[in-house]
């Protein structure tokens, strides 16, 4: 009697706890920009909080209950990638006593710790699945004998939800085999992935309309044109600050411009399709004013020969349902207001 009292009493705890867990997770959600994209980067750490169920073989006489689980990830790829997960969790187990020659129940402790390597489907989506396999242990300190430790393997995936660029909603089910002793184990859980660092590829523009050419290839010739010149400068995510590796970029702009005193310059700022359109076209304007800076700081051109202008995320030049294409759309480009003399028509190498 007492013990279907207790079977009870743990399942409706386990409900409270994954009630106030849906709760929790609903009312974050409520609270985070649901606009941006899925980025499962190369280089990139996770930190996973998780709560959830750890359920014992029938012959192991432990009764399943509530655990907490923490995972650290590195990402060796886009797809590819490391986890240690550690979860923790107290359960009721079953013994029989030798010495009073009857069954008995105890309170045990319980940890689970494995390295995996997981495979992530549709990195760039904001729904990616995942399968995962590794191996670890299992730690059980009873009462009655201390430190029952085995190896296990495991496998199983989950599927990971993204709510913006560093942050998803994720839930995980794992197979555990105690390769010791033939027990079979599993472990339900859910909770959030944050993800920190990692690198965007910077990915080259296509050349966009009217025909862009490099100021590489500008000479004073016997032919008039109007021209549009490709900077090459392109943004983090929500950033207006020109990367070291575009100065070079820049100054070729502006020794154009001191060689054809006469030109005045027209910056055109863009945006991906993150966030809202008005914030957006303020960003974009940010980014062009960014380059006039620069301009005028450390080569000494005249402020009044450029102008900037931002169309935020009104001339997508690439998709910006990936990540690749949003890259290249967050982007600044020149134009030259005036026909200048160049060696030969404008083509792009």
């Amino acid at each position: 009697m007492n013990s279907d009292r207790n079977t009870i009493r743990k399942v409706k705890n386990m409900k409270i706890m994954i009630k106030y867990i849906i709760v929790s997770v609903f009312l974050l959600v409520q609270m985070l920009p649901l606009s941006a994209f899925a980025e499962e980067r190369a280089g990139e750490v996770s930190i996973s909080p998780m709560v959830g169920a750890y359920v014992f073989d029938n012959d192991q006489d432990i009764e399943k209950d509530v655990i907490g689980a923490l995972g650290l990830g590195y990402n060796f790829t886009e797809h590819w990638a490391t986890e240690f997960m550690a979860s923790y969790g107290r359960f009721d187990h079953k013994y029989f006593n030798l010495n009073s020659c009857r069954c008995e129940e105890e309170r045990i402790t319980g940890w689970a710790m494995h390295m995996d390597m997981l495979y992530n489907f549709c990195p760039d989506k904001k729904l990616v699945p995942y399968v995962a396999a590794g191996f670890g242990g299992v730690m059980l300190d009873t009462g009655h004998m201390k430190n029952d430790d085995y190896t296990a393997a495991n496998y199983g995936g989950g599927v990971k939800y993204f709510l913006n660029e560093n942050m998803a909603l994720r839930a995980d089910a794992r197979h555990i085999i105690d390769l010791e002793y033939g027990n079979n184990n599993a472990a339900f859980t859910v909770g959030m992935t944050f993800q920190f660092g990692g690198e965007e590829k910077v990915v080259p523009p296509p050349p966009p309309a009217p025909e862009v050419v490099p100021i590489e290839a500008l000479k004073p010739a016997p032919v008039k044109e109007k021209i549009t010149i490709d900077l090459k400068v392109q943004f983090d995510l929500d950033k207006a600050k020109v990367k070291p590796q575009y100065h070079e970029n820049i100054k070729k702009l502006a020794d154009f411009m001191k060689k054809y005193p006469d030109t005045d310059v027209e910056l055109e700022g863009h945006t991906c399709k993150i966030g809202t359109a008005a914030y957006n076209m303020d960003l974009s304007i940010r980014r062009a004013d960014a380059v006039k800076a620069y301009l005028v700081k450390h080569f000494g051109i005249d402020p009044a020969r450029i102008t900037t202008k931002g169309y935020g995320l009104t001339k997508p030049i690439a998709d910006n349902s990936t990540r690749q294409g949003r890259i290249k759309n967050r982007r600044v480009y020149a134009i030259v207001s005036e026909e200048v003399i160049v060696e030969q028509p404008a083509t792009m190498k």
